[in-house]
């Protein structure tokens, strides 16, 4: 997980999904917003209720992704807000998989070092 302080707050939430920019994988729909301070930068994974009923099902395919995020996070510049949105059960794919696809949609949007 995260620290709190590099976390999407809920009205950064709302900003992002009304104005970012849409990249899209197999597995993951990434939104991204460029903000105003430039040495911040601020990540977070939502899981759709549509893909896990159950908040504990949903919770722990949260937790594998926002791992994988952990991992990616150093790479990614700085001055922006990003959310990875997935589109389907991660819960077999692998963790390698999943960092490829983190990276190849960060990759798209040009804000890997």
């Amino acid at each position: 997980m995260l620290p709190k302080s590099k976390r999407v707050s809920t009205a950064l939430f709302n900003q992002v999904l009304r104005s970012g920019f849409r990249f899209d994988s197999v597995f993951l729909t990434f939104r991204l917003l460029k903000l105003e301070n430039d040495k911040e930068k601020r990540f977070t994974v939502a899981v759709p209720k549509r893909l896990a009923s159950k908040a504990v099902y949903r919770n722990k395919i949260k937790r594998k992704a926002m791992a994988v995020l952990r991992v990616v996070f150093p790479v990614i510049k700085s001055g922006f807000a990003g959310i990875f949105f997935l589109k389907r059960d991660i819960s077999d794919l692998q963790r390698d998989d999943l960092e490829g696809e983190m990276k190849n949609l960060l990759g798209k949007a040009r804000i890997l070092i």
